[in-house]
């Protein structure tokens, strides 16, 4: 297993979840899941975190000797189960994106908490103010593809793309999850920031044409995870800002979702 990666401590600086919360995702691991038809945000966000806790199998282009097909042949995501406490497979771009995202996580925490008991409205542009306060400006494009042949070639032709510079700054996927029936793996592409809607744009052109990918595309900005924008949450947000539906004739097409 490789060591933790740049990723893994962006989304985890100063994480000091409480004993109830760990406890909680514990218990979600062990119960197997179950249906998510009735699962709040909440449960979605204890899902992230138990995942982003677990064991990241990561690539460095920029190591001396490391071989991107050597990797994925190794670590296919079909392969690859979250039982055994992995909680993602992930490429690093050879870019170097870090310089300018040291996000303040104690800052933003203070703030939203502040915000929630202000009575003020909480909205997109509420958060996305506190985004670029505190320097939290990473942002997604997801995709949901069935486990086996079809997410392994995904993945693969978005890894690939990624090392090589071709697409965001990194990219991660899901490993199998037997838990769950019709398993589809969630593959992320990260882009530097949420707020440039030409840069979230660009990444979405790049990951249809760089990697070939055909399938619905989502955007979610990375505070909306770290402060537990899921489905159904309390404050009645979608959970991304953009969504991208391609067709044969006429391609793809961004649209926004927040109002």
């Amino acid at each position: 297993m490789e060591e933790p990666h740049s990723l893994k401590a962006y989304r985890l600086q100063n994480d000091e979840r409480s004993e109830d919360a760990m406890d909680g995702a514990a218990s979600m691991d062990a119960s197997c899941h179950g249906s998510r038809q009735h699962w709040t945000a909440a449960d979605y966000a204890l899902e992230s975190k138990a995942a982003d806790e677990d064991d990241w199998i990561s690539f460095d282009p920029k190591e001396p000797g490391n071989d991107i097909n050597d990797f994925l042949a190794n670590n296919r995501p079909s392969a690859l189960c979250r039982s055994n406490k992995i909680g993602w497979i992930y490429v690093e771009s050879p870019k170097d994106w870090r310089s300018g995202h040291e996000p303040d996580i104690d800052g933003l925490e203070e703030d939203w908490e502040r915000l929630k008991s202000s009575g003020r409205s909480i909205n997109f542009y509420t958060i996305m103010q506190l985004s670029k306060s505190h320097q939290m400006t990473l942002g997604k494009w997801l995709m949901h593809i069935p486990t086996g042949f079809q997410a392994d070639y995904a993945w693969e032709k978005i890894a690939k793309a990624t090392a090589r510079g071709d697409l965001g700054c990194a990219a991660k996927v899901s490993p199998y999850d037997s838990s769950q029936t019709n398993y589809q793996h969630v593959i992320c592409v990260y882009n530097e920031d949420c707020t440039n809607e030409e840069q979230i744009k660009d990444l979405e052109d790049k990951i249809r044409k760089n990697a070939g990918i055909k399938c619905h595309l989502n955007y979610k900005p990375e505070v909306y995870t770290y402060i537990g924008v899921y489905r159904r949450n309390e404050w009645n947000l979608r959970p991304t800002i953009y969504e991208s539906v391609y067709t044969l004739h006429k391609g793809s097409e961004v649209k926004v979702l927040y109002d």
